[in-house]
């Protein structure tokens, strides 16, 4: 079972990668924590250089290393058997997309 943000505000995620779906991108990969495979709720922030990023219930996540796409698929194909969705309804994802999605959006200024 996930703890709740207010249990677990911080956590680090290892052999990661990046999904796709109707919802957003979310972070998929294994807790370094416990070793369980992970599916975070739709990404609201992303700095690719600090390997971080915030989630829509607020948990903020590390990225340990590099992605890892073979893993990062294996836990894709079974959070949509568990969902029952199929597989036109999820995809990987690179980091240069979350870039340019959650990136400055045009007209955007710094005041």
């Amino acid at each position: 079972m996930v703890r709740s943000v207010d249990e677990e505000p911080h956590v680090r995620l290892e052999r990661w990668g990046i999904m796709q779906d109707g919802h957003g991108y979310r972070l998929v990969g294994i807790h370094a924590g416990t070793g369980g495979g992970r599916v975070t709720s739709p990404l609201v922030e992303w700095n690719g250089h600090a390997q971080t990023a915030v989630t829509e219930s607020g948990r903020q996540y590390h990225l340990v290393g590099d992605p890892d796409p073979v893993v990062a698929a294996q836990i894709i194909v079974a959070h949509a058997a568990r969902w029952g969705i199929s597989g036109d309804q999820v995809a990987m994802a690179e980091p240069r997309e979350l870039e340019e999605f959650l990136g400055p959006k045009p007209g955007w200024r710094m005041n």
